[in-house]
C-alpha cells in the first residue's frame, strides 16, 4: 500500500486515512457522517491515531481517492 492520503465522501460520511507506510504514524479522520438519516458533520473533528491492523484492506483502500498531500482543511 502506498504511503498518502486515502479520501472518501460518499453518501454516508466522509473521512480520510493518512497511511504511513509503515505500522506507526498512521491516522484518520471521520469528518461527517449520517446520524438518524441526516449527514452531519462531526463537531471539533481531528486526526486520530490508527493501529496499523486496523486500516482498511487495499481493495478497500483502492476505491477512494488517492492523495499525495492532504485532501481535508484539517492540519494532521
Amino acid at each position: 500500500m502506498k504511503k498518502g492520503y486515502y479520501y472518501i465522501n460518499s453518501e454516508w460520511f466522509e473521512r480520510c486515512y493518512y497511511v504511513s507506510g509503515t505500522k506507526s504514524g498512521n491516522k484518520w479522520i471521520d469528518i461527517r457522517s449520517v446520524n438518524e438519516g441526516l449527514s452531519v458533520e462531526i463537531p471539533d473533528a481531528q486526526w486520530v491515531a490508527l493501529n496499523w491492523m486496523c486500516i482498511p484492506p487495499v481493495p478497500e483502500l483502492k476505491k477512494m481517492a488517492y492523495h499525495k498531500t492532504n485532501p481535508t482543511t484539517f492540519k494532521i
